[in-house]
């Protein structure tokens, strides 16, 4: 864990290298995989003090615009759009409605249960705004967020001349799974209150406003 953590970034490094010397170093472009990381429950198996920093600056950076949007998490933070130098799969403007629920499981493993609940809106709101369960949504750098699939073709096509541009799939199995989780938890279990931490209050207070192309 330590070896991972970037203490400048208070973030998971994707994984570590070798640099030119044979010396290790840190991948350290942010992705939404060290959300992720939370629902796996390795943190929790450390000390609540030793797992505080970590988790807290996870969903610190998660909640922030670099990674948020009114569709979901996106893959990687808005800090790298340029990297590839094209519109990739797991980019800064995809947003993928599985890792946004992933997240979500992780957030309220460790307390977050608002945040939890406005992802999985998030998630929700995507799905029936485009009235199919696709694999990814595209989202622009500014926000706004694509739900028609030809049109988002069209659009980052021009952004990413050269390139074949990922086409997100309809019907996928794990997008649908997820949004039958939510909805079953939600008619199963009663609405629970739960304290909110100050933190929970302050990112829940900037939660993006939902725009849609």
């Amino acid at each position: 864990v330590k070896e991972l953590w970037m203490e400048s970034k208070q973030f998971f490094a994707q994984g570590l290298d070798l640099d030119d010397n044979d010396q290790p170093r840190q991948l350290d472009s942010l992705t939404s995989d060290a959300g992720v990381l939370l629902e796996t429950g390795l943190l929790k198996d450390l000390p609540a003090e030793q797992t505080k920093p970590y988790v807290e600056g996870i969903v610190r950076l998660i909640c922030s615009p670099d990674f948020l949007t009114g569709a979901g998490v996106r893959c990687r933070s808005l800090d790298h759009w340029h990297i590839p130098g094209f519109i990739d799969y797991h980019g800064s403007n995809t947003v993928w409605p599985k890792e946004t629920f992933d997240i979500a499981k992780g957030f309220r493993l460790f307390g977050f249960h608002q945040l939890a609940d406005a992802l999985e809106e998030c998630l929700l709101y995507s799905l029936e705004s485009a009235g199919e369960f696709y694999e990814f949504f595209y989202v622009s750098r500014d926000g706004v967020i694509w739900y028609d699939r030809e049109a988002a073709l069209a659009h980052f096509g021009g952004e990413s001349p050269g390139h074949g541009l990922p086409n997100p799939e309809p019907g996928q199995a794990w997008t649908i799974a997820a949004a039958e989780r939510i909805v079953y938890d939600r008619f199963r279990w009663p609405k629970a209150e739960h304290p909110t931490s100050e933190l929970e209050q302050e990112l829940m207070a900037r939660m993006p406003l939902l725009t849609a192309s």
